[in-house]
């Protein structure tokens, strides 16, 4: 699909632990492009997902193996996590202008291979992150 074909549709999906639920609920009566979810899963949600925005968190990895290219939120305000575009599977943004440029322009977005995922799955970070999300959450 190009780019002039995608509906561009933003879709929340509410964290377990998200406090902002209903502020989220507000842009979203507010918008008609953005769309809030609770019941669907995240892998039924990536299935059909072109972009994947995340700030620190595990669904990067789903994220990258569904094929969805992924963006990394980076606001500083989480220490718990993974920062992917460190890894080069993601492209990193630090704010909402960035954001919008970068959205702009989907193409744009680092799409890694599958030999990169591959390699970032078999090393020991990915299992050492995970024990640490696991354990602090």
């Amino acid at each position: 699909y190009s780019q002039a074909n995608i509906s561009n549709i933003l879709i929340h999906k509410i964290h377990p632990r998200d406090k902002f639920v209903s502020e989220i609920e507000q842009l979203a009566k507010k918008y008609k492009n953005i769309k809030v979810e609770q019941l669907v899963s995240t892998t039924e949600l990536l299935k059909t997902s072109l972009v994947t925005i995340i700030i620190r968190s595990t669904v990067g990895l789903e994220a990258l193996i569904s094929g969805s290219k992924l963006v990394v939120y980076n606001n500083r305000s989480q220490s718990i996590g993974f920062n992917y575009a460190n890894y080069g599977l993601a492209t990193e943004v630090s704010n909402n202008n960035e954001l919008n440029k970068l959205l702009s322009n989907i193409e744009s977005i680092k799409t890694p291979s599958n030999e990169q995922i591959e390699y970032y799955i078999k090393t020991k970070d990915i299992i050492k992150n995970l024990e640490y999300v696991i354990t602090k959450s």
